[in-house]
């Protein structure tokens, strides 16, 4: 991890991409504050440098920003819940828990808190989004599509989350096709590789499981092949075995019946390896919707 002196980094970089102060921290801080950042005169939270950093495009992994007690706690619980499946015992509820009683939240921590809410909750998801949006995006509206010139890692992962539910439980088809195309835009034009690979991998397993359900196998194909290319130049390799599936998927309907197994059987044995025991369950499922009992034959040797 490179260390930087953050306030000149954010304003080399805003004056580099003709971005005003005012644009920049828009919901996330007063112009006087960025100023005072820019100035090496305030030290921001981490989680404000974060969200400065990566509205400008850039991965706030690239930086160090100084922490106090209560926020490097805060810190070690945000990385045991995007873990949480690895963490035995340990609820994912458990830990908004012990995030949420670490003190007061600023603005920042509180849209992480009710974005996380949104996630696992079954009841009020869409509220808990939208109030986590709203924390920083004041004037988002649900039934328009307005495209952000500036996002934060966090304003992306919240859109995505609103697209789905707009899909999954609203059936609002095009319009969450609509959102997410926007974000495909976005993260094509505004952000660095790391953050590509990070989110766009993620936008496409969406995009593309929609084209299959629309019965459009040979986009499906294209856009999983996509994901599958920033997926595999990142370090994550998140969302890697949903977009094998769902490549797999496509091949299958397209009468590629032999390539589909061979990337179903990779699929399955990339979520043996990370231990995803709901994700595994819902593969197996699919495949007994698609072959019936008989994908119990299948070698599960790795390909």
């Amino acid at each position: 991890m490179l260390l930087y002196d953050i306030g000149k980094t954010i304003q080399k970089q805003r004056i580099a991409q003709n971005i005003s102060q005012g644009e920049l921290c828009n919901g996330l801080c007063s112009v006087g504050t960025l100023s005072k950042i820019e100035k090496g005169d305030f030290t921001p939270k981490r989680n404000l440098a974060d969200a400065l950093i990566e509205r400008l495009g850039l991965s706030s992994e690239q930086f160090n920003s100084p922490v106090g007690k209560e926020e490097f706690e805060r810190y070690i619980i945000e990385c045991d819940i995007k873990r949480h499946s690895e963490i035995s015992n340990v609820s994912l509820e458990e830990l908004l828990e012990k995030y949420k009683n670490c003190g007061p939240m600023d603005n920042l921590e509180e849209q992480l808190y009710l974005k996380w809410k949104g996630k696992i909750c079954k009841e009020n998801k869409i509220d808990y989004l939208l109030q986590a949006i709203c924390k920083t995006i004041p004037d988002f509206s649900k039934d328009n599509i307005t495209e952000y010139k500036l996002l934060s890692c966090n304003e992306i992962d919240i859109i995505i989350g609103i697209a789905i539910f707009e899909y999954n439980s609203e059936k609002k088809t095009q319009q969450a096709k609509k959102r997410l195309n926007f974000l495909m835009r976005y993260l094509r034009n505004n952000v660095s590789n790391i953050l590509q690979t990070i989110f766009i991998p993620i936008v496409l397993n969406q995009i593309s499981g929609y084209e299959e359900d629309e019965g459009n196998y040979e986009m499906e194909l294209e856009l999983a092949n996509e994901g599958l290319m920033f997926a595999r130049q990142g370090i994550r390799l998140d969302f890697i075995e949903r977009l094998i599936f769902n490549k797999a998927v496509a091949l299958l309907k397209l009468k590629h019946e032999d390539e589909a197994k061979k990337l179903f059987i990779q699929c399955l044995n990339i979520i043996e390896l990370k231990g995803n025991l709901e994700l595994r369950s819902t593969c197996i499922e699919g495949l007994k919707k698609l072959f019936g009992e008989s994908f119990m034959n299948f070698p599960k040797t790795l390909w």
